[in-house]
């Protein structure tokens, strides 16, 4: 007896995966409807092949998890001819990608070879390594990429607001994001941003960023969203008008953004960016 489908996914999925996975000596200690846990930590996120699954006949729907996991399992991590092409994308957040690393609400990070004529960004993580394997050759591949162009963001109506633009004309323009301390450091009389950041990634191309120095941190979070939301538009090939905070290497916090009916919003009271502007008004 065949089991049905539901809407595009295949339920049995998951079910088959650990199967398969016990005729190969590897137990599962976690199952979920589209989500596999074995026993040696790595974690299966299945929800692509029960699409697959869903439109394949009975007959080959296990040569095709067999298949799913030959692949899975004899990946050998990042192949070195083009380890130097390894880097990392700022992408909208696509259902699929499990296994992407949040950034914020709306972004997340995903590996992506970098090749002479296109982009292949990988979905599946696990595939090269995992985080562990990927993020640190990503980032230095990142930093010998060609250094962004730079425009300061003073505006006299907005005293105060001291803020930066980084543009590049890759497509990793918003993964220098990830190393925009880095970039502020090249910036001649620009200070350590020691409070944290004010940063955006409003299209594929650029960077928004203001380091939080005490007073005017209203203004630029303002500014920044104003500026955000312009750039963040079709033809840029748009990527989020939020404006988040950053402090260090720590979780990035949505603060500032426009709502459907061209209203900022702000959230200034909670999490991390609550505290260190709590902080600041305590020192004065």
């Amino acid at each position: 007896m065949s089991m049905e489908t539901t809407g595009n996914a295949f339920p049995g999925t998951a079910l088959m995966v650990a199967a398969s996975l016990q005729k190969r000596g590897i137990g599962v200690v976690e199952l979920e409807p589209f989500t596999v846990v074995d026993d040696r930590g790595r974690r299966y996120h299945v929800r692509r092949l029960a699409e697959t699954l869903a439109t394949t006949q009975d007959m080959w729907r296990t040569l095709e998890v067999e298949r799913y996991l030959d692949e899975l399992l004899g990946a050998s991590g990042i192949d070195g001819a083009e380890r130097d092409r390894l880097l990392v994308r700022v992408v909208p957040a696509p259902e699929h990608a499990h296994d992407a690393l949040p950034y914020d609400g709306s972004l997340v990070l995903l590996p992506a070879y970098d090749l002479p004529d296109v982009v292949r960004t990988v979905t599946a993580p696990e595939r090269l390594g995992g985080w562990d394997a990927i993020w640190p050759v990503a980032l230095e591949n990142l930093r010998r990429l060609p250094a962004p162009h730079h425009t300061l963001l003073a505006p006299k109506s907005r005293p105060g607001v001291r803020g930066h633009v980084f543009e590049s004309g890759d497509w990793f323009g918003a993964s220098r994001v990830l190393i925009v301390d880095e970039l502020l450091a090249r910036v001649p009389d620009t200070p350590p941003a020691v409070d944290g950041l004010l940063v955006a990634t409003p299209n594929r191309s650029t960077v928004l960023v203001h380091g939080i120095e005490g007073p005017g941190v209203a203004a630029a979070l303002e500014y920044l969203a104003f500026v955000a939301d312009q750039l963040c538009a079709p033809e840029a090939g748009p990527l989020s008008p939020v404006v988040s905070y950053r402090d260090g290497f720590g979780p990035v916090q949505p603060v500032a953004w426009f709502d459907e009916r061209r209203e900022l919003r702000t959230d200034t009271v909670n999490g991390p960016f609550g505290a260190k502007l709590a902080e600041l008004a305590a020192r004065g």
